[in-house]
């Protein structure tokens, strides 16, 4: 599914420097993620502490920033020579090692704190 979305992002890349992998592209890509990225923040603000709660669209206009986002992430991985598939793979391996890490960690503590002081 997801390299048939960067698939997709390729073919509607249509900014100066689409699919060149220079420093151009990098900087551009970076800049619209963060953009984007601020825009779901920003909704996210308004949802909870500007608009009353749960005010029809709130949700749908957030998933939507969520959408350009991720155009914008698929774009930087593909100009970056990845896949989405192997950006997800590594970051299962990482966040499963980290929460290895941290149950060891987790049992370390309550040994260390359980004993009597």
């Amino acid at each position: 599914m997801f390299n048939n979305y960067a698939n997709f992002t390729d073919r509607t890349a249509v900014y100066e420097g689409a699919n060149s992998g220079t420093r151009e592209e990098f900087l551009y890509l970076s800049h619209g993620l963060v953009c984007e990225a601020g825009e779901v923040g920003n909704k996210i603000k308004c949802f909870f502490y500007d608009n009353p709660p749960e005010r029809p669209g709130d949700r749908e206009s957030i998933l939507k920033e969520c959408g350009q986002t991720l155009w914008y992430l698929t774009r930087l991985i593909s100009a970056l020579g990845g896949t989405p598939e192997q950006v997800i793979e590594k970051n299962v391996e990482e966040v499963k090692e980290r929460m290895q890490n941290n149950e060891a960690t987790q049992l370390v503590k309550r040994a260390f704190y359980t004993k009597d002081r």
